[in-house]
């Protein structure tokens, strides 16, 4: 009787097939480990991310303003005379100090009982910086500031609600709340200054409303 030997099949050990697979897995997931990590770590990064400062500042007023400051201090201190329903205008700069563009996209002034109410929000049309005349300035509306570009704001506010205010009581007002967006994130800031405007609320015979 003939006797058939078939083909010899040699075959890895399977040892070293499953320790393959072992470290393939192991290095997919410190790959996508890193991964993560560098996703969350640059979000975070965008959320602290804050590239506006602010140089050029004051106020505009038709009114009577003191300004006083402290020795050694670089801030001025702007004292407002309240003269009811009489209007002032306090102006600053924008500057994007960062290596990405961004958009304003608002300014947050003091809202409610506040003894300057804001009456309009303007921006200079073009980059320059600092002069404010009329007819340089058009309404504020979201705008593109790309790295190093300057922009110009401008808030009118009007004396007003001294009635909630007891006589002789102070509120301080500075650079507003400026909103803006990076890389799809939105962000608030709150700019420091080196100026400060006080107004004073008035005496009951200067607040009309209000009763002695």
């Amino acid at each position: 009787m003939d006797t058939l030997f078939g083909p010899t099949r040699t075959e890895g050990p399977p040892v070293v097939y499953g320790r393959v697979r072992r470290w393939r897995r192991w290095i997919a997931m410190l790959v996508g480990v890193a991964v993560l990590g560098a996703v969350a770590g640059f979000g975070a990064y965008l959320i602290r991310y804050q590239p506006l400062t602010t140089n050029a500042a004051g106020p505009q007023s038709t009114g009577d303003l003191t300004a006083t400051s402290s020795a050694g201090s670089t801030r001025t201190v702007y004292r407002a005379i309240y003269r009811d329903g009489q209007t002032i205008g306090y102006l600053f700069d924008l500057t994007n100090n960062g290596p990405w563009g961004v958009t304003i996209i608002g300014v947050e002034t003091p809202a409610g009982n506040t003894l300057l109410r804001t009456v309009a929000v303007e921006m200079r049309r073009d980059g320059r910086c600092c002069g404010a005349d009329p007819t340089e300035l058009e309404r504020f509306v979201s705008f593109s500031l790309s790295p190093q570009e300057q922009k110009l704001i401008v808030v009118r506010a009007e004396f007003d609600n001294c009635v909630g205010w007891a006589a002789g009581t102070v509120q301080s007002f500075s650079v507003p709340t400026i909103r803006f967006r990076v890389l799809g994130v939105t962000r608030r800031v709150q700019l420091s200054a080196s100026w400060t405007i006080q107004v004073r609320s008035p005496p009951d015979a200067d607040c009309p409303g209000r009763s002695g």
